[in-house]
């Protein structure tokens, strides 16, 4: 049976019918893209763009961040590494301010425990002044903790080892990305 529908006459042109369709759909046509690149001509004329959700953008601490020193409810200024592009017109300057919040902060404490802290970012300003909303921008970090050798040396010992503190958290300066949470129109000159 197999051999007879291989040898069928429909065979032949069905797979050449088969590949040729195969082949041409593997090609999409180009279509030349006008404006910035989003396809949207209005942004143009208006003088505004759209930075689109989920666009990184590289912020930088200056200082380091510890959890000796932070406090629950305090703010943190971040600044911008890069120009942010749309379409070629900057939307974030480099060295633009953005802006967090000590989420949660604790203090090295006895028994070994560690210090840690949670820094949320929230905001960076573009370059007409409008708050753009982050995602993906929370900073965490946890000491190291010393709860076992305190417990140990505490019961084998003597009760003062339970005075022994964890370490600090520390988020070293350097570069955080984060994401840009929605869609956001920027008023470009």
């Amino acid at each position: 049976m197999f051999t007879k529908i291989l040898n069928s006459w429909l065979t032949k042109p069905t797979a050449v019918l088969l590949a040729m369709s195969i082949f041409l759909m593997s090609f999409t046509p180009y279509v030349p893209v006008s404006g910035n690149g989003d396809g949207d001509d209005e942004d143009d004329i208006e003088g505004n763009v759209t930075l689109k959700a989920g666009t990184m953008i590289p912020l930088q601490t200056l200082t380091t961040l510890s959890s000796a020193t932070l406090q629950t409810g305090q703010t943190v200024t971040f600044t911008v590494a890069q120009d942010i592009k749309v379409g070629g017109k900057v939307v974030i300057e480099r060295g633009a301010s953005a802006t967090g919040t000590v989420v949660s902060a604790q203090h090295r404490r006895m028994i070994g425990l560690p210090g840690k802290f949670t820094v949320q970012i929230q905001t960076v300003q573009a370059v007409d002044g409008t708050n753009v909303f982050l995602t993906n921008s929370d900073v965490n970090a946890e000491g190291k903790s010393k709860m076992v050798t305190s417990l140990i040396l505490t019961g084998v010992l003597c009760w003062l080892f339970a005075l022994m503190k964890g370490e600090d958290a520390v988020a070293p300066a350097g570069v955080i990305n984060v994401a840009v949470a929605s869609d956001t129109e920027i008023q470009v000159n």
